[in-house]
């Protein structure tokens, strides 16, 4: 079946895993998502592309049980809704629709089964999560932190990075608690004044950028692939 599968794909999906990039194809820069605006993002599926995908083999399923005289009827396609970005923590995009730091369930990207295992984990997979690390060790990074850990120290939270609290145990699991809800709250405002997401996002598309020069020839392959994909899942589904 296109030789895609519903399993994750390091090639395609961000660090932060349960996002997946906004429908439309590539947004524009004043779009809330960071994740979905890395340079890396140019070698993922989009949101609604990996839903074509997904109905193109229900289109390929009901041929398949056709020819066995049996009935299938695919599911309604749906409207695709943007993903959530928690690459850098909590952000606008996110707090304004949820009260604490819960991750809505979201679907894993297509797999390249053309692709070998060595091309989709060393190449994408490795570009998208060490880039992430090495942004947090920059010096500028480090000193966004303190700004923004002083900033929560003042409204009463202490926090060293702003990935601790969504790693908090009790902002897991139960009910969002009004302490979770005044954590997001505090987390988002101090991000806000400090200019952390915009700074954090800055330094880590400089890196990716330079990470991508050095394996621009795999990613293209990768990126080809995704094309051929799509277009064929697009002429299954015209044909039906």
């Amino acid at each position: 079946m296109l030789g895609a599968g519903t399993s994750q794909d390091g090639a395609v999906r961000p660090a932060d895993a349960g996002t997946a990039q906004p429908p439309g194809g590539q947004p524009s820069p004043s779009a809330p998502g960071y994740t979905f605006r890395l340079p890396m993002a140019a070698y993922s599926y989009t949101a609604d592309e990996y839903a074509t995908i997904e109905a193109a083999e229900q289109v390929l399923a009901k041929r398949c049980m056709a020819g066995y005289s049996l009935g299938y009827r695919p599911p309604e396609r749906t409207a695709v809704a943007p993903g959530v970005d928690r690459r850098y923590g909590l952000s606008e995009q996110d707090a304004a629709l949820a009260p604490g730091y819960r991750l809505p369930p979201s679907q894993p990207p297509a797999q390249d089964e053309e692709l070998s295992k060595e091309q989709i984990i060393e190449t994408a997979l490795h570009i998208s999560s060490q880039s992430y690390q090495d942004s947090m060790a920059r010096p500028e990074i480090q000193t966004a932190f303190q700004k923004w850990s002083t900033c929560m120290k003042e409204k009463g939270y202490t926090y060293a990075s702003p990935m601790d609290p969504p790693s908090v145990g009790k902002f897991q699991e139960g009910p969002v608690t009004v302490v979770e809800k005044a954590t997001a709250q505090a987390d988002v405002a101090c991000k806000t004044r400090t200019d952390l997401l915009n700074s954090w996002f800055a330094v880590e598309s400089e890196i990716q950028q330079a990470m991508i020069a050095g394996d621009a020839k795999v990613l293209q392959e990768l990126r080809e692939l995704h094309r051929k994909k799509v277009a064929a899942a697009r002429t299954i589904l015209t044909e039906g």
